[in-house]
């Protein structure tokens, strides 16, 4: 799995749910190998759940906040259909991020003890359309961009 980070993301917090929600202000990109995933403003992160490693690491961390807010957005959207494949984006991106084993274990299992529950709630509740868009490249491959156009910002 090849994974590249367009830059950083730019969040604010939300008041009402303390330091553990952020609202993404402006669109950030990431790719999957040959797939590009953009995550439109007003997406909301709590950064993969990390709070049960909250003590040790802090989720805003630079080696975890780009690969729990694309973890979110891809359990959000139901990445290819599979829990696993979003799974091991986490695991990939955060050893891509430079976290050491520790932290990257750590994150992880939090990722696996909770992991199921919110996927399932995404899969039953989720209504927002995927659009895929592919674009043919001067090496021959294509590139798929991934958006949610009926994204719906908060006010």
């Amino acid at each position: 799995m090849k994974i590249l980070f367009a830059d950083l993301p730019v969040t604010r917090m939300n008041p009402d749910h303390g330091d553990k929600c952020f609202e993404v202000v402006q669109p950030f990109r990431f790719m999957i190998d040959r797939d590009m995933i953009e995550i439109p403003a007003g997406f909301w992160t709590d950064w993969a759940t990390v709070s049960i490693a909250a003590s040790l690491i802090s989720p805003i961390d630079p080696q975890i906040c780009r690969p729990a807010l694309a973890h979110d957005f891809l359990y959000f959207i139901g990445y290819q259909n599979s829990q696993a494949i979003c799974d091991e984006f986490i695991e990939t991106a955060m050893e891509f991020e430079g976290a050491g084993w520790l932290k990257k274990n750590i994150v992880f299992i939090g990722v696996q003890i909770g992991g199921t529950s919110v996927w399932q709630m995404y899969r039953q509740s989720v209504s927002y359309f995927l659009k895929g868009t592919s674009y043919h490249m001067a090496d021959g491959n294509d590139l798929n961009l991934f958006t949610v156009p009926n994204w719906r910002q908060s006010p």
